[in-house]
Order: structure tokens, then C-alpha cells, then sequence
């Protein structure tokens, strides 16, 4: 699927969260084309594991494959309690910590 095509249908459906996830995971796909273990990256299976900051910027902190999300799922947990923590202690609402797939957003709990 081209960028094009991606954006065209969010936009003609107006199913925006599916535009941006499926440019996300074509935009990851393309700039890291390998996994850490190897693996070459399908825009249709990468798992994007991005920051959502208080002020709607976001930030990709991970690209992997399948296998290497489904081993590193306690880690980013982690990554999620500690990009939190600090805003949750100041009294402040936390950035969100949301995994990019082709079909979904999956959002990681912090605290």
C-alpha cells in the first residue's frame, strides 16, 4: 500500500487513528528495515512502540518484529512505568505509551 492509498482512505472514510497507525507502520517499516534479531520488518506485522507527549507529539522509541515484541513486552512495560512516573509524581497527566500495528493502537500501562 502506498502512502497515498494509506492516506486517501482516512481521509474518503474518515477513519483517521487507521491512516495514522498504517502511515506509522509503513513510515517504521521503511527507515529500519531489520529488526534488531535480524528479521526484515512487513508493514503489515511491525509493532511501533511510540510516547504520545502531553503536547500530541509523538515519539518512536521502538520498531519490531513480532517475536521480539511478544519477548520484550515486560521491558516496555518498564519503559512505560518510567516515561510515567516522574508526571504522575508532579501531579501532572502522563504521556502515553502506545504501541503502533497495522490493525491497532495498543496503549502499555504506566502507573
Amino acid at each position: 500500500m502506498e502512502y497515498e492509498e494509506i492516506i486517501g482512505t482516512a481521509l474518503l472514510t474518515g477513519d483517521h487513528a487507521t491512516g495514522m497507525r498504517r502511515t506509522t507502520c509503513k513510515l517504521a517499516a521503511s527507515r529500519a528495515m531489520f529488526c534488531g534479531c535480524g528479521a526484515v520488518h512487513d508493514q503489515r506485522k511491525i509493532h511501533v512502540v511510540e510516547i504520545v507527549h502531553n503536547d500530541g507529539k509523538e515519539q518512536t522509541i521502538a520498531a519490531l518484529c513480532p517475536d521480539c515484541w511478544a519477548k520484550n513486552l515486560p521491558a516496555i512495560e518498564n519503559v512505560a512505568k518510567k516515561a510515567t512516573a516522574d508526571y504522575v509524581s508532579a501531579g501532572q497527566d502522563p504521556p502515553i505509551v502506545r504501541v503502533a500495528t497495522w490493525a491497532k493502537f495498543i496503549v502499555i500501562k504506566g502507573i
